[in-house]
């Protein structure tokens, strides 16, 4: 019996606490947060961290940090 999509995902929050798309998106925001100190404009950076697109890239890094990612790089 194939499990259903669901159903796979459930022992990665179990083990993990978080669900396996939420995890995705942190991978993806820290390859983002090594390519910005480089130089790399939005574009570069959303496409080498896997984003769809560089508004996806952008609400993503909004929505998780609370910040817009052209302040990214002030507090460092």
């Amino acid at each position: 019996m194939p499990l259903c999509r669901v159903s796979r995902s459930h022992p990665f929050s179990a083990q993990t606490g978080t669900g396996f798309r939420r995890y995705r998106l942190w991978v993806r925001m820290l390859r983002a947060a090594d390519l910005t100190p480089q130089g790399h404009d939005l574009i570069t950076i959303a496409a080498e961290a896997g984003f769809s697109s560089p508004s996806h890239a952008a609400s993503t890094f909004h929505a998780m940090s609370g910040l817009p990612p052209s302040r990214s790089c002030t507090y460092r």
